[in-house]
């Protein structure tokens, strides 16, 4: 029974997710774009405007930026009763052999977007992820391993479904799993 005038009540779940740009040297060692004057001055122009990255949860777009400044969104979605799939996309373009310098004394440079986190219902989905995400190179047909540093344009997907509690627990494989 509905009463007149009264708001049905809508169970949403939340999402976050924090990017940011750098540079990593010689695939070790990572210099945030917020320290790139500082360790490279004008030895290497900044790359990250040409950095451009696109989320989105299923059809909706929640971010079309470049990389030139972090970026952090947060976001609601319908926490449905019956099992609705889901899936967060993540994509990076822009990257090319431009991008790719050798400083001397310095090492091999390349820029690189770097997913700082997703979480759901402020939980980590880090090693989710790692573990059950998709991560497809522009140009190529070859399933890759997401990781948390992205220095090729292409994209990740995370899939997930709702009701979210059951699925959170479904994914949980250790107490600290999603720190």
């Amino acid at each position: 029974m509905s009463i007149p005038g009264k708001i049905a009540y809508i169970k949403n779940g939340s999402l976050a997710i924090a990017i940011s740009a750098g540079t990593m040297i010689d695939q070790h060692e990572w210099v945030p774009s917020s320290d790139h004057y500082r360790r490279f001055g004008d030895q290497y122009p900044l790359p990250y405007q040409d950095l451009r990255v696109q989320v989105k949860l299923d059809n909706a777009v929640l971010i079309d930026n470049n990389l030139s400044q972090p970026i952090n969104t947060e976001h609601l979605f319908e926490d449905s009763e019956t099992v609705t799939e889901h899936a967060i996309t993540i994509t990076l373009s822009g990257v090319d052999d431009s991008h790719q310098v050798n400083l001397k004394n310095i090492g091999n440079l390349s820029p690189m977007m770097r997913i700082e986190g997703i979480w759901i219902e402020q939980l980590s989905m880090r090693l989710v992820l790692e573990d059950y995400g998709q991560c497809f190179y522009t140009g190529s047909n070859d399933l890759h391993v997401p990781s948390e540093f992205v220095g090729q344009s292409g994209t990740q997907i995370l899939k997930f479904s709702t009701p979210i509690y059951p699925w959170l627990l479904s994914m949980q494989r250790k107490p600290t799993y999603f720190y």
